[in-house]
């Protein structure tokens, strides 16, 4: 082989081979891109998905929490509910038991009064200390103090006694009572108050209007 064939045969070998690096170089950079892009894509879909069970979670938690929020109001609505009616209840029977115009009473009257008063102040203490979690605080303040002095009026009613009766006379009978009855009323307030914001019923104002 002569010089001139070597010399072509050398150059035409090293642009051959550089042209060879170069498409590899193309080709390399261009499946890089793809595979980047692929990724890219990938990672999107994936990351879309996951967005998506987000959301789902989320809403999930979100009605689940709007379910128990809604059973608990509806709960405390009942629980307040009943509470007025045990008030009615044991006010009635401690006004009988108490009220001045029992004095004439038979023995017979008497002891059904006091077994009607006593289940009822027993059975209104227990649903106030067992349901007090559903009650404001200034109720449960209201609520103490009258179950406080239901005792205190039922000790009087079976120690306080006459000579003759074996209970209270009339002075302290409504002396009694009265410290009871004015109780009746704030916390038949508060209670009212507190089931109208439950049921979403604004109160009505009770300050009368200004003349213009």
């Amino acid at each position: 082989m002569d010089w001139n064939t070597f010399v072509t045969t050398l150059t035409a070998t090293g642009f051959a081979s550089a042209a060879f690096v170069f498409l590899a170089k193309i080709l390399s950079k261009h499946l890089l891109s793809m595979d980047l892009e692929s990724f890219k894509a990938d990672l999107r879909a994936k990351n879309e998905k996951e967005l998506e069970q987000l959301k789902a979670d989320l809403r999930i938690a979100a009605f689940q929490q709007e379910t128990t929020f809604a059973r608990l109001h509806e709960k405390r609505a009942e629980v307040i509910a009943e509470l007025y009616a045990k008030l009615a209840e044991v006010h009635d029977r401690m006004q009988l038991l108490l009220f001045p115009s029992g004095l004439n009473d038979g023995e017979d009257v008497r002891q059904h009064r006091e077994k009607e008063a006593s289940n009822a102040a027993i059975d209104f203490a227990r649903y106030c200390n067992t349901h007090k979690i559903f009650f404001e605080e200034p109720l449960c303040d209201l609520l103490e103090s009258f179950n406080r002095d239901i005792l205190t009026s039922w000790g009087m009613h079976k120690d306080g006694s006459t000579a003759s009766k074996g209970e209270m006379g009339s002075t302290e009978r409504e002396a009694a009572w009265q410290h009871l009855d004015k109780q009746v009323k704030p916390i038949r307030n508060e209670i009212e108050a507190t089931f109208r914001k439950l049921i979403g019923l604004t109160p009505l104002s009770t300050t009368p209007s200004k003349a213009g």
